[in-house]
């Protein structure tokens, strides 16, 4: 099954993983430096790249139509499901492996929110309504520290048959790391930057 053979190259044991203190920020996209913000797009950053590493594909058909006046699109944080101008959905990422189509979540830090999402989507079948004639799964990514609450994990997994957790194997000390790498290395670009404006404006005079 594709969806099995994906899972096994979402493991430390793969050649496709990568540890998350290998990651160079200088290849992050621009982002603020509010540390909630950050944090969250460097942990997503890094699960899009270990997926696209595993032979996934995004899901570039967005926007698109999905009937029953909802629509697939873009809300400036991932791909989301509207109905007119409301948001009723939003994901951290839609991909395809092997003709396979799934959805992602990343939690970076805590589980907080992620039992009501999750019901909402059992509730409405939003899954189905992306991609009709499949039985699609949603991949949970989470800190190396979750897997120790195995009694909630579990019950999620009970409750929510299309879910996956996926360990990241990286633990908070190594995100906030990372979060702090990059405002440093945001920092240094800003005072290059200030200098040659310094320096084009003394050149005009």
């Amino acid at each position: 099954m594709a969806i099995d053979t994906l899972l096994q190259r979402l493991t430390p044991s793969s050649r496709t993983y990568h540890p998350l203190r290998n990651l160079d920020v200088r290849d992050l996209p621009d982002m603020r430096t509010d540390l909630s913000v950050v944090k969250g797009e460097i942990a997503e950053f890094y699960v899009h790249s270990w997926l696209e590493r595993a032979g996934a594909n995004l899901d570039v058909d967005i926007p698109r139509d999905l009937g029953d006046d909802l629509r697939l699109r873009e809300t400036g944080k991932g791909p989301g499901i509207y109905r007119g101008s409301e948001v009723l959905r939003e994901y951290d990422g839609l991909f395809y492996f092997d003709g396979t189509p799934f959805a992602v979540e990343v939690k970076s830090w805590k589980l907080n929110g992620i039992a009501g999402k999750l019901r909402q989507e059992a509730e409405n079948g939003f899954l189905q309504n992306l991609y009709p004639g499949h039985d699609p799964l949603m991949f949970l990514f989470i800190p190396a520290t979750f897997p120790k609450k195995r009694e909630q994990l579990g019950q999620l997994e009970r409750e929510f048959p299309f879910l996956r957790f996926v360990n990241t194997n990286y633990l908070k000390k190594d995100l906030l790391g990372k979060v702090n790498e990059y405002k440093r290395y945001k920092l240094r670009q800003k005072k290059v930057k200030t200098k040659i404006i310094s320096k084009n404006k003394r050149r005009r005079r």
